[in-house]
């Protein structure tokens, strides 16, 4: 199972991760990311920080971000809300339900707008997030390489 997984992922465009933040277009493939050189093992080890520093950084930005996007979005729809309240039902002369003003909010095209923003902040903010974590796990295993080639020198 694994080595199919692996094979997938080498070819999947899931891998290809595409984030823009502040006009800053941050564009790698993680599987080539976190391939491992034993080779290189120093050179793995020093640059490892930078990646994940980087990283971090950036799922931090993208935290705060996803919390803008998520009161934005909130504001919106209580304003939306707010005003279908305040409208009649021309028919019967009421205020619209609470059902009736909410399903209108969630219909209107300036909510969309800002449900969408709000969507994709937080599918950058989980990817990164996971990055990180694949990241943490990269970490872990050039450790136990570099303890593993110390030890056949020994």
């Amino acid at each position: 199972m694994a080595r199919k997984i692996k094979n997938i992922a080498k070819s999947s465009t899931l891998m290809d991760i595409e984030i823009l933040y502040n006009n800053d277009k941050i564009k790698f493939n993680l599987a080539e990311e976190l391939n491992i050189s034993v080779s290189r093992i120093n050179t793995e080890i020093t640059e490892q920080p930078t990646h994940q520093g980087f990283l971090n950084v950036l799922v931090a930005k993208l935290k705060g971000t996803l919390e803008e996007a998520i009161r934005k979005e909130e504001k919106k729809k209580a304003s939306i809300f707010l005003s279908w309240k305040e409208e009649r039902d021309s028919n019967t002369g009421r205020p619209y339900s609470n059902d009736i003003a909410e399903a209108h909010t969630l219909s209107d095209s300036e909510y969309q707008i800002v449900l969408k923003k709000r969507i994709k902040a937080e599918e950058d903010y989980l990817t990164i997030k996971a990055c990180v974590d694949a990241f943490n796990q990269r970490s872990s295993l050039i450790q136990t390489i570099a303890a593993n080639k110390r030890k056949e020198i020994i």
